[in-house]
């Protein structure tokens, strides 16, 4: 994506917080909901590397959870980071994607494995199709966890 302007926008949570996102426009089926880990920001070099992979198979959303980047709030560990993953994955619905993929790393795969079972996650419930990839969640070494909610 060298060369290209990326403009960052501020969502706001439920609870208030407002939290940074950038969008990557891509082939309007499928958006990927990138979350990344702790101490880290969607500008991160590593998140950004991601994030331009996964625009070759489709849009990309990428935010900064509460207490990181440019997103206001403080950090809670993962705890109220499902809010922020929450107006993320609304955001892509509200772009006009139909598959949602949300994507985790570290903590972000810890809030994304929990994003999946709330009853409140309405926006990625009701995408035509969802799934998600936890990637180094677990403090118990387990490297990859992939699965597609019923």
């Amino acid at each position: 994506m060298s060369g290209s302007v990326v403009k960052a926008l501020t969502l706001v949570t439920d609870d208030g917080v407002p939290i940074d996102t950038v969008h990557l426009p891509g082939d309007q089926g499928t958006a990927f909901v990138l979350a990344h880990g702790f101490t880290l920001s969607w500008q991160h070099g590593a998140v950004w590397k991601v994030a331009s992979r996964l625009r070759q198979a489709g849009g990309v959303v990428s935010f900064d959870f509460r207490g990181h980047g440019r997103s206001g709030g403080l950090s809670t560990v993962g705890d109220r980071e499902i809010r922020d993953l929450d107006v993320a994955v609304r955001y892509a619905r509200e772009l006009g994607y139909q598959r949602i993929a949300a994507v985790g790393f570290s903590m972000g795969a810890s809030v994304v494995l929990r994003y999946a079972g709330q009853p409140s996650s309405r926006a990625y419930r009701t995408a035509t199709s969802r799934s998600l990839i936890s990637r180094s969640g677990s403090p118990w070494g387990r490297r990859w966890c992939c699965a597609t909610p019923g």
